[in-house]
């Protein structure tokens, strides 16, 4: 059985958009969770579990290594008869999330070529906008301890002052463009940056919330 865990931020921030997906996991049959930190018991040995949250699939591929974690749109590409959006004559900058490993960010890139999308990867990276540049929660270092501390590894702690600055200037390297992404924080730093900048999943539900 497979299971979708949509994501606290990704609802609040995507209302819209989350409707949308969880309307189309419930054509495909899949299972709608809740929070990714209380499924220590659900969904069952053997599941697949599918997030849209590069933070819930750290934690929930930590805790869950008995079932296979993997992504919305890993399912999304073994759907034959999934509707892509033809988007010829669209470029985008896709900005890639520091929290991604390779396979999330192949199957991305997989999705859109489905697009046909024409885009170039951003030359920030590692990059998630404020997660980042802060201290890591303490609830997701108990909720993700090994890969919480291998993040580490790749964070600027600063100040707000310090924040605002880079990611201004993330911002205005790629003024004028479109910006993609897959990440809550990637497009909340970005958005609140004043750039054009829009979800993969909203290309993929023709959503725009």
């Amino acid at each position: 059985m497979e299971h979708f865990f949509p994501s606290c931020n990704f609802r609040a921030r995507f209302p819209e958009t989350t409707k949308a997906v969880i309307s189309y996991m419930k054509e495909q049959g899949v299972v709608t969770e809740n929070c990714c930190r209380i499924c220590k018991d659900h969904p069952d040995e053997g599941d697949t579990i599918l997030t849209i949250c590069t933070t819930c699939r750290l934690i929930l591929a930590e805790n869950r290594q008995d079932c296979n974690v993997e992504t919305v749109y890993d399912h999304i590409r073994r759907d034959h008869e999934f509707s892509y959006p033809d988007l010829s004559g669209r470029h985008f900058i896709l900005q890639e999330c520091g929290k991604a490993d390779d396979a999330f960010r192949n199957s991305v890139h997989r999705l859109l070529d489905e697009m046909k999308v024409d885009y170039e990867i951003s030359v920030h990276d590692p990059f998630c906008g404020r997660f980042m540049m802060n201290e890591i929660p303490e609830r997701n270092m108990t909720a993700a301890p090994k890969a919480m501390k291998a993040l580490k590894e790749k964070q600027h702690i600063c100040d707000k002052q310090e924040q605002d600055r880079i990611i201004m200037e993330t911002a205005e390297s790629m003024a004028g463009k479109e910006i993609l992404v897959y990440c809550n924080s990637c497009y909340s730093s970005l958005a609140g940056a004043g750039a054009n900048v829009i979800h993969l999943a909203q290309l993929l539900f023709g959503t725009r919330d």
